[in-house]
């Protein structure tokens, strides 16, 4: 709620600056799939999630051949991001779904929400 600006009761802006960089929209995607679910802040190797994610994504703002090819790699990337800025607040408490993520859920969100 700290990122989002309101006027009356409509939403007119949303800002994070936070770690901001430059990058392809495929690292938010990334951390979509797997830091913000309904299960809380953590990391989660949720892949029907992630796929319907994924699937829902594609219909409104489609990827590139390019984009799909790579975004296994970007989930993979987001979270080694999450790593190394938040390690000392919440790493070991989420270690072992990070390293399912790692052990292939993010190729299977892709294939299960049909991008591959």
């Amino acid at each position: 709620m700290k990122n989002i600006q309101f006027m009356g009761g409509e939403i007119t802006g949303i800002f994070d600056f936070d770690t901001s960089i430059r990058a392809s929209r495929l690292l938010d995607i990334g951390g979509a799939v797997t830091r913000f679910s309904p299960l809380g802040g953590k990391p989660q190797a949720d892949v029907g999630a992630g796929a319907l994610f994924l699937r829902e994504y594609q219909n409104r703002l489609p990827f590139s051949d390019y984009e799909t090819e790579v975004l296994p790699i970007f989930i993979r990337w987001r979270l080694l991001r999450d790593v190394v800025i938040y390690y000392d607040r919440w790493w070991l408490e989420v270690g072992d779904t990070c390293g399912v993520l790692f052990d292939g859920a993010a190729h299977e969100m892709v294939i299960e929400a049909g991008l591959r």
